[in-house]
């Protein structure tokens, strides 16, 4: 309890001004800086934040562990945390590069009890060295997205593979990482042709054409388009 207050203490000198929000029973934590973002103004509102994403898990995800790169604050968690421990034996691991949404990640972990959630504070990516992101401030969110060609970062983020993780028994991937989710992909090659996992992209900065040549060449299959998410299955699987 002592280690809980002490940690809860930090978490107010680092991020002073924040919001405490249930949703369906889940509780949250998030900044009042980010009260310009959507996902601010929905869970205030006590709704879900891409709902339709959520059913999209329900229907196709069908059991191993759970890889949610882009967690944010952590609001798809408990709804994946059940998903998984429904399915059997399985867990999530959560990657968020950025700090504050790292920290705001661990505190609606620990305040829902999620106990098969592995956070972990690497951005996913083909390589593992550091890379430059554009953040767009705590206002809209803090959101990082990935450096084009003759732009200048403001965030240098540590990255990792997912091949490089070697998690066992994928079954499920969730992409939403601002431009970079192709490079993920690829980073998670080996993954991917071993497990056979359901993979929702977002498609925010990259449409199907940049996705096709890479999901043809697994022999995957694009089912449809939630919330601006692409969802492929194998083609072994559910059509």
């Amino acid at each position: 309890m002592f280690k809980l207050k002490m940690w809860w203490q930090a978490l107010w000198a680092k991020t002073p001004k924040f919001r405490v929000t249930e949703v369906n029973g889940d509780v949250f934590v998030i900044p009042e800086s980010f009260k310009g973002s959507s996902i601010y103004m929905k869970l205030k509102a006590g709704k879900v934040y891409e709902p339709h994403t959520i059913e999209a898990f329900r229907e196709f995800y069908r059991g191993g562990n759970i890889v949610e790169a882009g967690a944010y604050i952590g609001d798809m968690l408990p709804m994946l945390s059940f998903f998984a421990g429904f399915r059997g034996d399985n867990r999530v691991y959560a990657f968020e590069p950025i700090e504050l949404q790292h920290r705001l990640c661990h505190a609606n972990i620990i305040l829902n009890n999620l106990e098969n959630v592995d956070l972990i504070n690497l951005g996913l990516s083909n390589t593992t060295e550091k890379m430059w992101f554009s953040s767009t401030g705590e206002q809209h969110g803090q959101t990082a997205r990935v450096v084009m060609e003759g732009d200048q970062g403001d965030v240098f983020l540590n990255c990792t593979t997912l091949d490089e993780f070697e998690i066992p028994n994928v079954g499920l991937i969730h992409l939403d990482i601002e431009g970079q989710e192709l490079n993920a992909l690829y980073g998670a090659r080996k993954t991917i042709i071993r497990d056979r996992p359901v993979i929702i992209v977002e498609a925010n900065f990259l449409d199907d054409l940049d996705y096709e040549k890479f999901f043809i060449d697994l022999n995957y299959k694009k089912i449809k388009r939630v919330h601006n998410n692409l969802i492929y299955v194998p083609l072994n699987e559910k059509e």
